[in-house]
Order: C-alpha cells, then structure tokens, then sequence
C-alpha cells in the first residue's frame, strides 16, 4: 500500500501466475483489479491480511461505514460475493512482508497460497 504499485498488473499477464493460486471460480476476479481506486486497493489488501472493518478504519483513519461500503464496492468490481472470497483474491495477489503488500511475482514473490498449493501437490 502506497507503494506506487497498482493491482492492475494482474490485468495485462505480468503477474498472472498469482490467479493460478486460487480456486478456479475465483480467478476471473483478477482481470478486474485493475478497476479499483487507490483506497479500494488499500483495502482489498487489508482484507487479505486478514483485517476486520474496525481495523481497516483505524488503519486507513476512516469511519466502520466508510470501510464496509469500500468493501461492497471491491466486491461489486472483482464480482465476489464475500469478505472471504475478497480475502483469499486479495491473499493470492499479493506476498505480506512485516504488514506491506508486495504483487506476487515480485522480486522473486511467489504468494501465500502458492507456497500452501505446492503442500498440496506434493501429497498428491
């Protein structure tokens, strides 16, 4: 956050190996990142941390409110129906470092859900 990227990156291929990691009925959501604002990016990132709307309002000095409709906005965009559907787009698109989202892919990034989808077809 603020760090100039946008998730937008997504939308032309340069980090679409980050859409891989989640659900197939989520991935089409990644072509839309690109349509949100600045402080919808804000808060979809926060939401992939696992933030709740009082958090995400503290931390970004707005009002519960304010973050909830954000929230239905980012939804309405990336066409989710929940927080959690939000969380784990959110969760697959960017690596978290000390609280800072980085894009995955990025400097060598693979993403959260990659590292725990690579567990899963090491079993397999």
């Amino acid at each position: 956050m603020g760090d100039g990227s946008r998730g937008g990156d997504l939308a032309d291929g340069s980090r679409v190996g980050a859409a891989k990691c989640a659900p197939p009925s989520l991935r089409a959501s990644y072509a839309y990142i690109a349509t949100l604002t600045e402080r919808e990016e804000e808060v979809f990132q926060l939401v992939g941390m696992g933030k709740d709307n009082r958090a995400i309002a503290k931390r970004l000095s707005i009002s519960e409110r304010t973050a909830r409709v954000h929230l239905t906005r980012i939804m309405s965009k990336l066409r989710l129906r929940s927080r959690l559907q939000v969380g784990i787009v959110a969760a697959c698109a960017f690596c978290w470092c000390q609280d800072v989202a980085v894009p995955a892919g990025a400097g060598g990034c693979r993403g959260l859900s990659c590292a725990s989808q690579e567990l899963d077809t090491a079993g397999a």
